[in-house]
């Protein structure tokens, strides 16, 4: 679509460009095409049109030559949306359907696995080192019994510091994303 890499305008170009932008709004309205769809091809065209125009100093109706250049872009938009969607066949690498879904399955879970590594290591992260002491135990099997004595601590505490752990985990923007 864009034929060449647009470079800077320069000062004098910038301020033609100014002068002659609301060209790009009349060409889109003239023309029926959407704002949303088309107006960055339209600014191509326009801004080719405006460099163009100043490198042959300044000839010909500058109206219809930007109109050209944007018609040019726009069309070249146009003609990308019905080019053939590229196929991918993957009869070549696999030999049987039940292969592939076993490779899509084996993606998806090694995905969700480090999906739940990074939430468990950023959630991890916003806990003191005696509520991550306090997880790795439970991890481990540990009852809270058992846990308050490994610590020092009373059960009540061991109990306020489960409910912190408690709230930070629901707080962390892994969670509240779910």
């Amino acid at each position: 679509m864009l034929k060449q890499q647009p470079r800077v305008l320069a000062p004098e170009e910038s301020a033609f460009a100014a002068k002659h932008f609301t060209q790009v709004y009349a060409f889109l309205a003239e023309n029926n095409l959407s704002e949303d769809d088309y107006y960055d091809y339209a600014i191509n065209g326009f801004l080719r049109a405006v460099q163009e125009h100043h490198t042959s100093a300044g000839s010909g109706d500058f109206k219809h030559f930007a109109n050209a250049l944007m018609s040019e872009e726009c069309s070249a938009y146009e003609e990308s949306l019905h080019t053939a969607p590229i196929v991918l066949s993957f009869s070549d690498c696999y030999k049987s359907s039940h292969e592939l879904e076993e490779t899509i399955a084996d993606a998806k879970n090694t995905m969700d696995d480090a999906i739940s590594a990074i939430a468990y290591d950023e959630t991890m992260q916003s806990f003191s080192a005696t509520q991550q002491r306090i997880v790795n135990l439970l991890m481990e099997g540990y009852s809270r019994m058992d846990i308050a004595t490994m610590l020092q601590m009373s059960v009540t505490a061991l109990f306020d510091e489960i409910s912190l752990i408690q709230q930070k985990t629901m707080a962390s923007p892994l969670m509240m994303a779910a």
